[in-house]
């Protein structure tokens, strides 16, 4: 796991070597991102997959694992299993993600302003600050492929929603809903992002609920988030406002 490769690390310059083998970092990286290419967070809001042999790093694949590794992952199936070296939360849903998200910013709020979000230790660890912006105060929500339904989603914090599954992210992760809009951004979300992601409006026509004012995603007032590679599917009459 990849904290016991970091730990390994320290030993001496040959278990340096041995612990940051390329190919380790890769397998670790797509058992818990499940990408097929690298993704770099130069940013607040900005997420960028780029092939292993076009960046400057020397180890691409453990690069992006440290910069992502203070998300939490909405992963069904995962919340009640222990990694020993690997200190990950999961979640079988979006919201109880979002939950502890919103309980460790307070938690962290109090005990230390400079606290860093929920992740790992060592070299995993994301502490970093890039281009002169603090990417640590951005926490990530990863969610895993698989379709999501009937969650009433509501973001007023400047939290990043993004998929994770290999091949057509977008595809692979949807986010559906049939009465009330899907994804809506609030204040208090001025740099919220969601992105990768399929946000689906289907009413249910049968409904006696108006659906005509709801939408796959909604943006209210006082808030700018960035949406990023998402694609938007809706039966209704409206699909953004």
């Amino acid at each position: 796991m990849e904290q016991d490769l970091c730990r390994v690390s320290q030993v001496c310059k040959r278990f340096q070597v041995i612990a940051n083998d390329t190919e380790l970092w890769k397998s670790l990286y797509q058992q818990v991102y499940e990408y097929d290419l690298p993704l770099f967070n130069p940013g607040p809001c900005k997420f960028e997959f780029v092939s292993p042999d076009e960046t400057e790093y020397q180890n691409p694949w453990k690069e992006s694992f440290r910069q992502l590794y203070r998300g939490v992952h909405v992963r069904p199936g995962f919340q009640d299993l222990k990694f020993k070296g690997r200190n990950l939360p999961y979640f079988n849903t979006v919201q109880g993600a979002l939950d502890y998200v919103d309980e460790y910013r307070s938690n962290s709020a109090s005990a230390n302003s400079g606290a860093t979000t929920a992740g790992g230790q060592g070299c995993c660890n994301n502490t970093s600050q890039t281009s002169g912006e603090d990417t640590s105060t951005q926490h990530l929500v990863f969610l895993h492929a698989g379709t999501y339904r009937g969650e009433f989603l509501v973001i007023d914090s400047d939290v990043a929603l993004i998929g994770a599954a290999p091949g057509n992210v977008a595809e692979s992760v949807i986010l559906e809903r049939e009465s009330e809009s899907t994804v809506m951004f609030v204040e208090g979300a001025k740099r919220a992002y969601a992105g990768h992601l399929t946000l689906k409006f289907t009413p249910d026509v049968t409904s006696t609920v108006p659906h005509h004012k709801h939408y796959c995603l909604e943006v209210g007032e006082n808030c700018s988030p960035t949406v990023d590679h998402c694609i938007i599917r809706s039966s209704s009459v409206g699909k953004c406002t």
